[in-house]
């Protein structure tokens, strides 16, 4: 509320009370009777001092999309995974009579991101322009377009379409009730650059920290892997030849453990799909899950044929693909698709995942002994 000094506000009002009265049996007739009252409901509002202990200066909230200031995350011309922001969205409670349902709130980013500009299309052959996020060989530039920003899981709220109505809405609404925020969000732990590893051991702990979790999205695991090998892209300066200036033999292994699995309430790389819809037409709700005819699902499928093309596309590169689970022809050729010729490997059970894997490793070395 807004203004000073006392003002008030009426709405008119009317109840009606009925009251039985009498039963007749030889006609079945009931005799109620009915009474009913008009009046004018008044409300009264009176200012407050806000320096008072007990009062709290508050307008409304609004919900919809905002921009905040997020230089607290930067260090220097980077950004920092420890970083925080102060931001004007409620200290996380939905208690009015808690103080903090009225402060600033702290949010401290834990390093994931999301993905640069996209655009929305059927197909991604060839690449659409304005789709720098499939553009694995791009490194950013100083162009927003070509760059990422924080995911900040804490600050996405799913609105309704009033306060009184939580059926969801892209509408920007402005209520005195605060919403919960609603949506699943994972950050998984943080990839690791092309190294060595002093030790087998080394590398079997850092693969034991990637803990599967959320859904299953095939498109955003290949856009990083290929960014991560690619000889011209984001980490050219540390991959492109090797010490001495010799070309590199690549090889990208992906293995999925499902069919693509979306859900359209997940915070995800692109956002919250239901409500930013970056990825598919932002005039029909998207559908999501497993079926391959499930638009978000659509787009992830198509996304991850046009990134497998890419690394086919990149010099002396090999995509090999291993799917791990219940066999389905329909997935198994959508993979089959976008490994490299004779790269594709399935496995049901965990023994022939080992062996799999054994016979992926056996091939390369056999690849490196005579290139």
């Amino acid at each position: 509320m807004q203004g000073h000094g006392n003002w008030q506000a009426t709405q008119a009002w009317q109840d009606t009370q009925r009251q039985f009265v009498s039963w007749t049996s030889n006609n079945k007739r009931c005799t109620y009777q009915i009474r009913s009252r008009s009046y004018t409901r008044t409300y009264t509002y009176q200012w407050s001092d806000t320096a008072a202990s007990d009062t709290v200066a508050f307008n409304a909230w609004h919900y919809g999309l905002v921009s905040f200031d997020l230089r607290g995350l930067k260090s220097g011309n980077g950004w920092t995974a420890a970083g925080t922001v102060t931001l004007p969205i409620g200290g996380g409670t939905t208690n009015q009579t808690n103080s903090s349902y009225y402060n600033d709130r702290t949010i401290t980013w834990n390093g994931c991101i999301e993905e640069r500009q996209t655009v929305r299309a059927t197909s991604y052959t060839p690449l659409p322009e304005g789709a720098f996020d499939l553009d694995v060989n791009a490194p950013p530039t100083t162009a927003p377009e070509t760059q990422w920003a924080p995911a900040l899981g804490q600050t996405i709220y799913r609105r309704g379409t009033t306060y009184s109505d939580n059926t969801r809405s892209t509408n920007d609404i402005t209520t005195f009730s605060a919403f919960s925020p609603n949506n699943s969000t994972e950050c998984p732990v943080a990839a690791t650059k092309l190294r060595q590893w002093a030790s087998a051991s080394d590398f079997d702990a850092y693969v034991d920290t990637l803990t599967p979790s959320g859904s299953t999205y095939h498109d955003i695991g290949l856009i990083w892997g290929a960014r991560l090998i690619s000889p011209t892209g984001l980490f050219a300066s540390e991959n492109a030849t090797t010490a001495r200036g010799g070309e590199i033999q690549r090889h990208v292994i992906f293995m999925t453990d499902g069919q693509a699995d979306t859900d359209v309430d997940n915070y995800q790389a692109y956002g919250m799909a239901w409500y930013d819809r970056r990825q598919t037409d932002p005039n029909t709700v998207p559908t999501d899950g497993t079926s391959t005819s499930a638009t978000l699902t659509e787009q992830v499928y198509a996304r991850t044929a046009a990134t497998c093309a890419a690394i086919k596309n990149m010099p002396n590169t090999t995509l090999w693909v291993v799917w791990f689970g219940t066999k389905n022809t329909t997935i198994e050729n959508i993979l089959t698709n976008c490994a490299s010729k004779d790269r594709f490997f399935s496995a049901q059970s965990s023994a022939a995942l080992q062996q799999t894997f054994r016979n992926i490793a056996n091939q390369i070395s056999q690849l490196r002994l005579t290139s």
